[in-house]
């Protein structure tokens, strides 16, 4: 006859599994991976940053617009120093010294220059060069700069008498030329060599130009004459510039 078995009976459970179930802490190697492949090399780059609120470049280019005067002068064997010399314009403050082509001709920065004006001193030498003369602004940043024909360098001299020659017991009306006449000058006069002719009326005109007259006695001896010219501390003779006639 069939026979009935009793109802299965399940087994334990089994136990947990490995590793724990439990949350890694910081710095952990359980379980770490395969280290990864190294980095790329780093780098450096320099960029230049441009700001276009700024228009000027630095530095900033200084600018002459007057120098006053615009010519100086010596003796024609004599210094002349401490002569006033201005420089207007713009950007001036960065110039630390200013400096000229032609030799023997220097010059002191005043305390008193700023951005707009230059105050100078200037020393030429008595045997300085002479001529037109570049004007060379030394700057704290950046190159020196170059400004020609500005300024000119002139001597105390006596050029010509016009006209050349009289004749006795006659008044000759003469124009002396010459360089660094100072119509200013307390000191104006015109002495002829020799004896019975003298000048009168001396006026000083320009920096190149006096007029006079010489009177010419019938006393005054025949031949050339040196004429001197006296302007103020300066003195120049002129050799056989004029002609006494008959």
């Amino acid at each position: 006859a069939p026979q009935h078995c009793p109802a299965g009976v399940d087994g334990d459970s089994g136990g947990p599994g490995w590793p724990p179930r439990e949350p890694l802490k910081q710095g952990s190697s359980l379980n770490q991976g395969a280290g990864g492949a190294p980095g790329a090399a780093g780098a450096i780059e320099l960029r230049q940053i441009i700001s276009n609120a700024c228009t000027d470049p630095i530095p900033v280019d200084a600018a002459i617009t007057k120098l006053e005067p615009d010519h100086l002068c010596r003796g024609f064997s004599a210094p002349a120093n401490n002569q006033p010399l201005t420089i207007t314009g713009q950007h001036l403050s960065q110039v630390t010294s200013v400096d000229f082509s032609l030799t023997g001709v220097s010059a002191t920065m005043l305390p008193t220059s700023n951005d707009t004006e230059l105050n100078l001193l200037v020393d030429l030498t008595a045997a300085s060069q002479t001529g037109s003369c570049e004007l060379i602004l030394q700057r704290d940043l950046g190159a020196a700069m170059h400004f020609p024909g500005l300024l000119t360098i002139n001597r105390y001299e006596v050029l010509g008498v016009a006209p050349a020659s009289g004749a006795q017991n006659s008044t000759v009306a003469v124009t002396i030329t010459g360089s660094c006449f100072d119509p200013s000058a307390v000191v104006q006069q015109v002495n002829i060599s020799g004896v019975g002719i003298s000048a009168s009326n001396i006026a000083v005109a320009s920096a190149t130009t006096i007029t006079c007259d010489f009177n010419i006695t019938q006393a005054a001896v025949i031949g050339q004459k040196d004429v001197t010219v006296i302007n103020g501390g300066n003195s120049f003779t002129l050799s056989n510039a004029f002609l006494v006639t008959h």
